[in-house]
């Protein structure tokens, strides 16, 4: 029982960092920084943050006896597996989004891709 406490403990804190590292890092969402944004609509922003968290946490779900009695264990299964498919998908529009927003200046567009041709010649 102990081991599975600190694994939940462990687990928590780790989906915690993650979601703020999303959010700050990922997403460029640091506070006092001024951003250009991409969607005019402003709610959609706080908005991906309560999603992301909501579904960072959603493993919990498993771990409450009402949910895990009453659903069937490969239907639960299957719905995490589309809300972390959903989380996975929703990070990459706003990961892309801040890519997009912060490389205006085109600092990192490049004109030239190396094919595999040319490593091979040496």
């Amino acid at each position: 029982y102990q081991r599975r406490v600190h694994g939940i403990v462990i687990k928590t804190f780790a989906q915690a960092y993650a979601c703020t590292w999303d959010t700050l890092m990922d997403w460029g969402w640091i506070k006092g920084k001024k951003r250009n944004m991409m969607f005019s609509w402003k709610w959609i922003y706080p908005m991906a943050v309560v999603i992301n968290f909501c579904a960072r946490f959603a493993f919990i779900l498993p771990l409450i006896p009402a949910v895990a009695d009453s659903m069937n264990p490969q239907l639960l299964t299957t719905f995490l597996i589309f809300i972390e498919l959903f989380r996975r998908a929703h990070w990459t529009v706003f990961r892309l989004e801040n890519e997009n927003v912060n490389n205006l200046e085109k600092y990192r567009s490049i004109d030239f891709v190396p094919t595999v041709e040319m490593f091979e010649s040496d």
